[in-house]
């Protein structure tokens, strides 16, 4: 937090009383704080290392000493863990890496290093949790660590395991009788999860769950920090505030509680909300964290496993009319044997909804189809999930028809020639539907394109042609659809009229013959096209060749001659032909004037006599 470390007196959780700010002008972002024996270990994450503060008047905090990189320990820290004397804290980002410290602090005035540990995490520690004689490192490379630390003092740790966990591994904390790991990670737009391995093994630990908020009701970004007192998981969860779980069988966590203390619309980019929770008073004062909106003591001993109603969603939210679509109705706990029925409304026949919901036995959750009809302007409709005298609403938006998405077929097209677009509808239009086209960007290359097309009644689509322009380079033109004040853009692309190929007839010939050309263009050339020639490979075997020639407007090609010299061995001769800052290349072989034949005249002589022989070139 930015005002260092608040001190409240929680002896009457109804009315907490501040007593006490310890703020150090040089470390007020404290990010954890522990407490022993009266004695304070808080976490500076802006450079200021680890506080040891006397606690012993909690109105008056006072500083014994601090471990920072002068005194041989780390200038950021983000977390740190108590474990009777010995402390232990990871070097964090920004200059972080994978080593924990360990330090002896039974004189707090006079601690001391007793050994640094190198985790397996790739990058840094972001938590670590400490319990029977067992480290466990949460690291934001994607590995979490289990080492055994139960005689740190003399021995070096070893390592029991370690889980590819994922990036972003947040925390991890052990099951009450450590065959369990509880793991979090903090990761955008709502990919943010809660892992639990078993670790019976610590050596080949196995994933036995795995949940986002989304499975679970919860409109929030990320697990965040978790904590486990016997059966119950408390965890907050970023912008849901806290979650509470019963992990009696910690292969399936069940979700029976929840107090949320983020008031504003979840966010996928955000970690606001929830933070940390402290869940060892009691659970008439579990006290719990949130960034925004301070310190909550909240009273859990009302959470059970019996079901209630936790969220009703409708995704998407947003539909056009004429849509069906799914409303799901969240629990905490599970439905009983025999199911659950949840009631359902809706206050505009726009969006209709059965009047009943089942969830089936054993479930957290059930869907019910909701069905829209079309409308000519944007309606709103308020959807209600009622069980048990506990009610949750959602708002789905009602959109008239509208363009869905705009493609064009070919989606890549030379300059001068036309493509063929088409509009599509969400949903089939429920009367002939006007939508306006206009060009966005890129619009030198567009000749024409109309003002406006209509989807038919019953159709989904609607085609156009756009004329293209001829370019000098590749260009991306964006055309936009416009209907009922929603637009939907497509990109096509218009090259330049660059040539396509060229050929040769014959494609072979012996050394000192000719052979035709052709150049091809990608289109027919809006106007006469000059293409340079150049012979790249093979440059000795070619007696002439021009050095451009002219495509004339309407046509896609051209045709020229190449003289080749005589060659003394098979010779591939590449010629490339460039035009509007493209080109391609063809290839003509040359080979050897060999003797094709030998023949005599007369072919039958009588011994004595004479013939007359000859040889025949190719």
């Amino acid at each position: 937090m930015s005002s260092g470390v608040l001190i409240y007196d929680i002896s009457n959780p109804d009315a907490p009383v501040k007593v006490a700010n310890y703020a150090p002008t040089n470390s007020l972002d404290m990010e954890d704080a522990k407490v022993s024996n009266g004695i304070g270990y808080f976490a500076s994450n802006n450079g200021g290392g680890v506080h040891i503060v006397d606690l012993s008047d909690p109105t008056h905090p006072t500083l014994i000493t601090r471990i920072t990189a002068a005194t041989g320990g780390y200038d950021y820290i983000h977390n740190v863990a108590i474990d009777g004397t010995h402390l232990y804290f990871p070097n964090y980002a920004p200059f972080g890496s994978p080593a924990v410290q360990v330090w002896d602090v039974s004189n707090p005035k006079l601690p001391f290093l007793i050994r640094t540990i190198m985790t397996t995490d790739p990058k840094f520690i972001h938590d670590l949790t400490v319990e029977n004689n067992r480290l466990y490192t949460a690291g934001n490379g994607g590995k979490t660590d289990i080492w055994d630390v139960s005689n740190v003092d003399t021995q070096v740790p070893v390592l029991l395991g370690s889980i590819n966990s994922g990036i972003r591994t947040a925390s991890a904390v052990p099951s009450s009788d450590g065959n369990f790991l509880f793991v979090t990670r903090e990761l955008f737009n709502f990919a943010g999860d809660l892992s639990v391995y078993d670790i019976s093994n610590p050596a080949s630990a196995q994933l036995a769950y795995r949940t986002t908020g989304a499975p679970l009701g919860l409109d929030a970004t990320s697990a965040f920090q978790p904590k486990v007192v016997n059966n119950l998981l408390y965890l907050t969860w970023d912008q849901a505030g806290l979650v509470v779980f019963d992990i009696a069988n910690p292969a399936s966590p069940v979700l029976i509680g929840n107090y949320d203390t983020w008031p504003a619309a979840a966010g996928g980019s955000l970690f606001d909300g929830g933070w940390g929770v402290y869940p060892f008073l009691g659970q008439d004062r579990i006290l719990v964290s949130d960034r925004d909106t301070g310190l909550y003591i909240l009273d859990a001993t009302v959470v059970s496993a019996q079901p209630a109603l936790l969220n009703f969603t409708a995704m998407p939210n947003a539909v056009a009319g004429s849509t069906s679509i799914n409303a799901t109705a969240y629990l905490v706990g599970r439905a009983p044997p025999g199911g659950l029925l949840v009631n359902l409304a809706s206050d505009n026949p726009a969006a209709s909804v059965p009047p009943t919901l089942m969830i089936p036995a054993g479930a957290s959750s059930g869907t019910a189809t909701v069905t829209t009809t079309g409308v000519t302007a944007v309606t709103s409709a308020n959807l209600t999930a009622s069980y048990s005298g506990r009610s949750k609403g959602t708002i789905l938006t009602i959109k008239p028809d509208y363009p869905s998405s705009v493609k064009f077929s070919p989606g890549s097209v030379v300059g001068g020639l036309n493509t063929t677009g088409t509009v599509t509808m969400a949903v089939p239009a429920p009367v002939n539907v006007l939508v306006a086209l206009s060009v966005s960007s890129g619009g030198s290359a567009v000749a024409s394109i109309p003002a406006s097309v209509t989807v038919l009644a019953g159709s989904s689509t609607a085609n156009f042609v756009i004329s293209t322009n001829t370019v000098a380079a590749s260009s991306s033109v964006k055309i936009s659809a416009s209907a009922n004040g929603t637009v939907a853009t497509g990109t096509l692309t218009v090259t330049p009229n660059v040539p396509s190929s060229v050929n040769f007839l014959p494609a072979s010939i012996i050394g000192g013959a000719s052979s035709t050309g052709t150049v091809t263009l990608g289109a027919p050339a809006n106007s006469a096209t000059a293409v340079t020639l150049s012979v790249t490979l093979g440059n000795s075997a070619v007696a002439s060749v021009p050095i451009s020639i002219t495509v004339p407007a309407g046509l896609k090609s051209t045709s020229f001659t190449v003289v080749t010299n005589p060659v003394a061995s098979k010779t591939a001769i590449q010629i490339l032909a460039a035009a509007n800052g493209g080109s391609r290349t063809g290839v003509l072989t040359a080979t050897v004037n060999t003797p094709t034949s030998v023949g005599f005249v007369p072919s039958s002589v009588i011994g004595g006599a004479s013939s007359v022989g000859k040889v025949t070139f190719g």
